[in-house]
């Protein structure tokens, strides 16, 4: 994510670089962005409500 921002801090313009990309720089970015969108909703998932029985039920028998 770094990255793409200090692009964006150097004065760089989102639309120039839709202008001018070629399909492999299009397609490596929409990559970028769905990988981002799966960390994060991994993350939320993860730390839910919902996933503690999950863990709970991993936990080995001595650790309790």
């Amino acid at each position: 994510m770094i990255e793409p921002i200090q692009w964006l801090l150097a004065g760089n313009s989102v639309v120039e670089f839709f202008g001018d990309a070629d399909l492999m720089t299009l397609l490596f970015t929409f990559s970028r962005v769905i990988h981002l969108a799966a960390v994060l909703g991994a993350m939320s998932m993860m730390f839910g409500p919902a996933a503690n029985p999950f863990f709970r039920r991993l936990r080995p028998a001595a650790a309790r």
